[in-house]
């Protein structure tokens, strides 16, 4: 029992590291994809809520590898031994990149509100 909870630990705590640049690549494609349409239609307020959705998510994998880091050092250090540094390192690597990768799409958010998708 406590290697599947440990094996869990692990995964949830670096689902963070592989979830984040998956959401950014995934914003980036979807939003790209719309621009026809929503240069056809006139509702450029899609990329923004396409835009938002992807930093809500990223925030989110960001707050479960701190849960999940916090978790991981209220653990006793000698109970954890080597796992224990290897959840701890999984959750830092999910809630670093998880912050940039936020970071990244709050920046490129910029450009969305100043520029119009339809200029040539």
């Amino acid at each position: 029992m406590i290697m599947g909870r440990t094996v869990h630990r692990l995964l949830s705590g670096g689902a963070g590291a592989v979830a984040a640049p998956l959401i950014f690549v995934l914003c980036m494609s979807i939003n790209y994809a719309l621009v026809p349409w929503v240069c056809a239609a006139g509702h450029p307020m899609v990329l923004h809520g396409v835009t938002f959705t992807a930093a809500l998510l990223i925030g989110l994998s960001a707050w479960l590898s701190w849960r999940d880091l916090r978790q991981a050092e209220s653990a006793p250090s000698e109970a954890s031994g080597e796992t224990g540094s290897r959840v701890r390192f999984t959750t830092r690597l999910g809630l670093l990149t998880s912050g940039l990768f936020l970071f990244v799409i709050l920046a490129q958010w910029i450009p969305q509100f100043i520029l119009s998708p339809c200029e040539p």
